[in-house]
């Protein structure tokens, strides 16, 4: 960047700084004797002028001197020795006034030898601006492989552009970079985020200028990078920023290259730990920088609609009927809560050390259980939680529905009404604690058709209604059935 102080240093000139801030950047030179230029300006520019039809009293000089400041010129030139023999008192106490820098252009120097110097600085500007660029395009392809996810690069960048760089994940927040970011370059990632790989943002203030743009090497952008630097950002700066989206581009593939690789490994070694083999596993889960736990709780799960986002530190590997075996070391809620995103039921099993395998085996089994006894109105049900229905839905497994049907076989033989009845009389009969009497009258029926459909029930189902033991497993197969 090109200042003031720059051409002042051009001792061919002969320039002398009368007020104001050496410090302004210069983007080019105007020259003009309007009485107000400032509507021709955009600003950073040195203004030659000899005051020829500019001011006419102290006032004048004022006003004309606010509306440059307005304008955000770099400087006022005032060439002496034409129309004034020396730059006017009025005028140096306006430019002092409003911080404008004012140089005195002597009567041997010609307005194009000032354009001329201005140019050239520019010029060469540009020519170390570029060789920085190239300086700093070689240093971020270096940091780009130093497996921080980004952070060395942004750090280099931000020096490079003289500010500040960050890089947004897809929700917004802050994946590698250093300070607060400003709100509005969060704002302006989150409204570009759809638009995908080809939107960009530039918000430029007299203050600063904010770059967003997206990174990512195909679909969707992976992140946003935001830089911040100054107001005016030569064409360099930009060519900079442009080389580190390719590389973080490069380096968000790679780090989810990496991520799948390592995924796999863990899902490999989550199902040799879940199969009772922790020796292997604890070498598979070592390739992906993890380690079997010393305690985890146990899960089940139904088939997930979607991959679940589990914490870190789980363990999940698939199970035989399409849903999850999860371990989970750490606090219970996030990972659940990851489930339930993922459409998923959860069965609770309680704790247990991963690498001994009989005590593995159980919690999967008290897990499972829980997840038999999950429904729409309880996604997720801990293996030692009251049971609602009682024994009876605690003892309704699949098993239990098998057991119970094979128990009542034999009675499927007869026609539909003799099944019901005989049916009805011996649940009837169990119901009043194997008493006759009151059966055959809530039956409706004589006590001797009782006795001689009981009789037939026992010879049919091979049980004997004496007997507690029949008599109960009698009562859980019709519970069952």
């Amino acid at each position: 960047m090109v200042d003031v102080r720059d051409l002042l240093a051009e001792e061919a000139l002969d320039l002398r700084l009368l007020a104001g801030d050496a410090g302004a950047a210069v983007r080019w030179v105007a020259t003009s004797e309007l009485e107000d230029p400032a509507p021709f300006l955009e600003g950073g520019e040195v203004l030659l002028t000899t005051g020829l039809r500019a001011g006419r009293g102290r006032r004048d000089w004022a006003a004309w001197t606010a509306r440059l400041a307005a304008a955000r010129v770099a400087a006022v030139g005032f060439g002496t020795g034409l129309s004034h023999a020396a730059v006017p008192a009025p005028l140096v106490a306006a430019a002092r006034e409003h911080g404008l820098a004012l140089l005195e252009v002597p009567a041997p120097t010609p307005f194009i030898a000032v354009s001329s110097a201005v140019a050239d600085l520019l010029r060469r500007a540009d020519e170390a601006a570029d060789a920085a660029a190239l300086r700093a395009a070689r240093e971020l392809a270096r940091d780009a492989g130093a497996g921080d996810g980004g952070a060395r690069l942004l750090r280099r960048l931000g020096r490079a552009v003289g500010g500040s760089a960050w890089l947004l994940d897809g929700e917004g927040a802050v994946r590698a970079g250093e300070g607060p970011v400003p709100p509005e370059a969060a704002a302006a990632a989150a409204r570009l985020r759809p638009r995908g790989l080809l939107a960009a943002s530039v918000d430029a203030s007299p203050e600063r200028t904010l770059l967003v743009r997206p990174v990512g090497l195909r679909g969707a952008p992976g992140a946003h990078l935001v830089v911040r630097t100054g107001p005016h950002v030569p064409r360099a700066v930009h060519g900079t920023v442009d080389t580190a989206v390719a590389l973080l581009g490069l380096v968000l593939d790679e780090d989810a290259r990496r991520a799948a690789a390592d995924e796999r490994l863990v899902a490999v070694g989550a199902g040799l730990l879940l199969a009772g083999a922790a020796d292997a596993a604890g070498a598979v889960l070592a390739a992906a920088g993890r380690e079997v736990p010393a305690r985890a709780l146990v899960l089940r799960t139904s088939a997930p609609q979607r991959p679940p986002a589990l914490p870190a530190d789980a363990l999940a590997a698939p199970a035989p009927d399409g849903g999850l075996r999860v371990l989970v070391p750490g606090p219970l809620e996030p990972a659940v809560a990851a489930l339930r995103r993922s459409g998923c039921r959860v069965g609770v099993g309680p704790a247990a050390t991963p690498a001994e395998p009989v005590a593995l085996t159980a919690a999967l089994a008290d897990a499972a259980a829980a997840l038999e006894r999950t429904g729409p109105g309880r996604p997720v049900v801990r293996w030692d939680d009251p049971v609602p229905g009682g024994l009876a839905e605690a003892l309704g497994s699949p098993a239990l529905r098998a057991w119970a049907a094979g128990v009542l076989a034999p009675l499927s033989a007869l026609d539909d009404a003799e099944r019901e009845r005989l049916l009805a009389t011996l649940r009837t009969f169990l119901v009043h604690h194997g008493q006759r009497q009151p059966t055959a009258q809530a039956l409706g029926v004589h006590r001797n058709t009782v006795r001689q459909r009981l009789v037939r029930v026992s010879a049919l189902l091979e049980r004997s209604l004496e007997d507690p033991t029949d008599r109960a497993e009698l009562w859980l197969a019709l519970a069952n059935s």
